[in-house]
């Protein structure tokens, strides 16, 4: 019995180790890209005079025309803009000035564009250690079991039974 643990015991395989190692690895990149263009208009300013003429006719009926015309005189202003009505007696004329200021007209565009991009990286590294028994050692274990050895062998092939050293495999029996 002693036996056959000592060959367990010296007679096994290499031993294998494994190791395993898993490297995850995620990452995410975002770049934004904003692209604004612009358009501009602009108008002159407009300057305009509207006159309107009064006729001569009687002077009684002149003298009480100029007395109402000359009632009308208005004007407005804003910013750059404004307007004048009023009569000009010596001319006889009804004027009408106006002034618009310059218009701008503005377009902007805005282009948003947004990439985002995702990566993912698994490195998985596999280590195989093999531990393997010196020759020695199975000299050693040979040796010490030499006798259950030759018992299997000669089980398979009886003339072996007869060798008991080594000089008997060298040399041949006498006959």
């Amino acid at each position: 019995m002693r036996y056959i643990i000592l060959l367990f015991l010296f007679c096994s395989c290499a031993v294998l180790k494994k190791d395993k190692t898993t490297t995850t690895k995620q990452s995410e990149k975002t770049e934004k890209k904003i692209d604004t263009t612009s358009k501009e208009t602009v108008n002159k300013g407009i300057s305009d005079v509207i006159r309107v003429e009064v006729p001569v006719t009687d002077p009684e009926i002149d003298y009480k025309v100029n007395e109402i015309l000359r009632k009308l005189n208005t004007s407005k202003s804003s910013g750059d803009n404004s307007y004048r009505l009023y009569y000009d007696e010596k001319l006889r004329e009804i004027r009408a000035e106006f002034e618009v200021g310059e218009t701008r007209n503005k377009e902007v565009a805005t282009n948003n564009e947004t990439n985002t991009e995702k990566s993912f990286e698994e490195n998985i590294s596999e280590y195989v250690k093999k531990i393997v028994i010196p020759w020695w050692v199975y000299v050693i274990a040979i040796f010490l079991l030499r006798k259950p050895i030759v018992g299997i062998i000669a089980f398979f092939y009886p003339p072996i039974r007869g060798l008991r050293t080594a000089r008997d495999v060298f040399t041949p029996p006498d006959k």
